[in-house]
This record gives structure tokens, C-alpha cells and sequence, in this order.
């Protein structure tokens, strides 16, 4: 399994339409979900998106905007306007699944599809956490994205059998390629999106999260990645912000929960499995990183 689908394995996600269809100019509207990760994907037309604390971009036909922590935005036909709530912008036909646009004029038409996923990991999971409030990649670049918008957009059109059960799952991938095209990117910001990016540091990230229950000492790990120990350890805190021993436990303590949330393991199961030889040492851990002990987290998510 590659690095990014490492990453991306514990995370739980679901995706879901809430609206698509043709809205005219001039048309906004406004909206934010904390704690959901929220998308647009502009199918035809153009419009112009503003996060609450940022500056407004043009987007166009194929961009897929995403706001990983549902922030609160503005988007719309141009630049400025007042803005309409979206759940007002918004209402379903019969008894049609998905909502359509009821706001617009007469001017130039676009086409868009909106909706959001729910993330088990957005406060915990190191990628998403490093994510930025707003992100934005085109399907003219990664053309291998067109394929799932055509296939969501014929869904949506149809609402043949199924519909709404296949509209998640293609979602659900439009997330994941959408998240994979923007770290293919040429410029990411510095801190950890960045070490993924270092041949050698990445490498060492991987190793971790492919066995974290190993021993991961920084001699070996150099020693996996062709480094000095000095030169590793002073290259993976710079770009990572952290040492790699820290990073590992806060790794293992992700899983943990994880692991406790789901409910299959026993606490020493859970132990054995990210790395922990003593249940005592690594409930202490958890309860260093959590806040909790393993039997009390397991059952607030009861």
C-alpha cells in the first residue's frame, strides 16, 4: 500500500449531495458546517468563492472546491453582493432526493454541485488537520477527476434506482482524488504537508505508519532512509515540527482511539497492536494524549 492510502486508510468518511442543478446570474449564497468537511464542484459556468477570512477566487467549469472544516464562505456569481443562507437558496423538488437552486436572475447560466462529508478524523488526523481552510483543484489538470464528475452529475440527472446510495460512494471518491491532486501539487505550505513531499522524510513517515508497532528508534529510521542520525532527526523536526518518536506515539494514539471507537479489540489488544508491551504504560500514554483512560474513551463512545 503507497504512503497516501496509509493515510488515508483509518480514515472514516460519507459523503453526501445536498444540492446541485443551473442557478443564473446574479446569484450568492453563504454557508459553513464546523465540524463537516463541505464541497462545490462547478460543472459549467463560472463563480467566485470567499472564505469569512480571506480574499475572493474565480472559479470555473471543473474546479472542485473544498473546505475541509466546513468554514463559513460566500459564493456566488461575483465578486460582492449580499448573500443568501444556502438552506434558503435552496429547495427539493417532490419527492426528489436532492434540493435545486431557487435563486438567480437572467444572466449567464453555471452549474454546480454541492454537498459535504462527514470525516471521522478531522480534528486527530494529522493530513486533515494540516489542511488548509480552502482548497481548490481543476479537472483540466487532473483529468482523471472528469470521469467522476460526469458519472455524479449523470446520477444526480437520472435518479434511476440506487441513485442516491451511488452519489455517496462517488462523493466519497471525489474526496479522496480531490485530496490526492491537491498534494500533488507544486507548492504545498511548509510543516508536515510539505515532509511528505521530502524523498526521505516521507519515506520515514511511511515506515511509521505502515508498522507503528514496531520500534521506530531514529537509528533505524536513518538507518531505513540513507541518512545520518543527527542529519534525520534535524531534518524530519524541521519539516515535520515535531520529533520522530513524538510523532510515532501521536500516530499510535490515533489509532488507539480508533481502534477503542470501533469496539472490536479489548484495551489489550489494542495495546499489542500499536506497540505497547504493558497495558498500565500505554493507558498512561493515552490518557497523556487523550485526556482519558482507553475504558473510559471506549465508553463515551458507546
Amino acid at each position: 500500500m503507497d504512503f497516501l492510502s496509509q493515510l488515508l486508510e483509518p480514515i472514516e468518511i460519507r459523503g453526501s449531495v445536498f444540492c446541485h442543478g443551473p442557478v443564473r446570474a446574479p446569484w450568492s449564497f453563504s454557508g459553513g458546517a464546523a465540524g463537516r468537511c463541505l464541497f462545490h464542484c462547478v460543472v459549467a459556468g463560472e463563480a467566485w468563492v470567499t472564505p469569512a477570512a480571506g480574499d475572493a477566487t474565480r472559479v470555473a467549469a471543473g474546479d472542485v472546491v473544498l473546505l475541509p472544516r466546513g468554514g463559513r464562505h460566500r459564493m456566488g456569481s461575483g465578486r460582492r453582493g449580499a448573500a443568501v443562507p444556502l438552506r434558503d437558496a435552496i429547495a427539493r423538488e417532490g419527492e426528489g432526493p436532492f434540493a435545486r437552486f431557487q435563486i438567480g436572475g437572467e444572466g449567464p447560466p453555471a452549474r454546480l454541485i454541492c454537498g459535504s462529508f462527514e470525516l471521522d478524523g478531522l480534528d486527530w488526523h494529522p493530513l486533515l488537520r494540516a489542511l488548509p481552510e480552502l482548497l481548490i483543484v481543476n479537472v483540466g489538470v487532473e483529468r482523471w477527476l472528469a470521469p467522476t464528475l460526469t458519472a455524479l452529475e449523470r446520477q444526480l440527472a437520472d435518479l434511476e434506482p440506487g441513485a442516491e446510495f451511488i452519489t455517496r460512494r462517488l462523493t466519497e471518491i471525489l474526496f479522496m482524488q480531490t485530496l490526492a491532486a491537491w498534494l500533488r501539487a507544486e507548492e504545498l505550505p511548509r510543516g508536515w504537508l510539505r515532509a511528505l513531499r521530502d524523498a526521505r522524510v516521507g519515506r520515514a513517515l511511511g515506515l511509521m505508519h505502515a508498522r507503528p508497532a514496531e520500534d521506530w528508534a531514529v537509528p533505524r529510521l536513518a538507518q531505513a532512509v540513507g541518512m545520518s542520525r543527527s542529519a534525520f532527526f534535524t531534518r524530519f523536526k524541521q519539516l515535520v515540527g515535531q520529533s520522530p518518536a513524538r510523532y510515532l506515539q501521536g500516530w499510535r494514539m490515533t489509532l488507539a482511539a480508533r481502534a477503542l471507537r470501533q469496539g472490536e479489540l479489548s484495551v489489550a489488544e489494542v495495546c499489542a497492536r500499536v506497540g505497547y508491551v504493558s497495558v498500565p504504560s500505554f493507558s498512561s500514554a493515552f490518557r497523556r494524549h487523550h485526556g482519558v483512560t482507553p475504558a473510559a474513551y471506549r465508553r463515551a463512545g458507546e
